[in-house]
């Protein structure tokens, strides 16, 4: 009786009708998987930088900053091409971006290079995710009254944190099945298995994607009401 009762709290976290909003709930699942994908290929890459590359903390670190640049872009583009093409299109672009860069990234072994074998896939894999982020956003916010923002904010922003740190496990694991991290040929092939992972993982978001946000520019229209 007091597991049931607790289960139904006078003022839920999220209250149920929140469930029912569907552009804010898929906006959110797509939210989840680019963020898992985007934090597991940070791990994963580092890992292979300091362990396989033998790069310094400091080092790797910079390696990133392409990464984030190419982050940056791909949002601004996204927020652009949000004047021409459905959130749909451009989260699916994005997805399928991430699906090529996550490919080139799997085929780096330990005798690959930094500028040919790792950084192309890693600025193609940031620009993909960044125009995945605006247009899921724009999908999930689009219609929520000013008073129930922070609710809805607050929904999405928790699918962010949960793909982050089911990416990391998800990845890792798919990883570590191929190879040890602690040795540079372990790390390698783990790198390689994991990305792998993370191509399936974003072809699969990308599916998703297609199927469930919104097709047309008017994000859920003034039809949106959190009651």
């Amino acid at each position: 009786m007091g597991t049931a009762w607790a289960g139904r709290p006078a003022k839920p976290l999220f209250p149920p009708h929140i469930w029912k909003l569907k552009p804010l709930v898929s906006g959110t699942a797509v939210m989840l998987g680019v963020s898992a994908i985007l934090v597991g290929a940070v791990f994963l890459t580092s890992i292979f930088l300091q362990t396989v590359l033998g790069y310094s903390a400091l080092q790797t670190g910079l390696v990133f900053l392409p990464f984030a640049a190419a982050l940056t872009i791909g949002t601004v583009v996204a927020r652009h091409l949000l004047n021409h093409v459905s959130p749909r299109g451009i989260a699916t672009v994005g997805l399928l971006i991430a699906v090529l860069a996550s490919g080139w990234l799997s085929a780096a072994d330990a005798t690959s290079e930094l500028a040919t074998g790792i950084l192309p896939g890693l600025v193609l894999l940031g620009f993909g995710i960044g125009m995945v982020f605006v247009p899921v956003t724009v999908t999930s916010m689009t219609g929520i009254p000013a008073s129930h923002a922070g609710v809805a904010s607050g929904f999405l922003m928790t699918g962010h944190e949960l793909g982050a740190a089911l990416g990391v496990a998800i990845l890792s694991a798919v990883a570590t099945s191929a190879g040890t991290l602690t040795t540079a040929a372990g790390a390698a092939d783990a790198f390689s298995a994991g990305f792998i992972g993370a191509a399936v993982m974003a072809a699969g978001v990308a599916v998703f994607a297609a199927v469930r946000m919104p097709a047309d520019h008017a994000v859920g229209g003034g039809h949106l009401h959190m009651h």
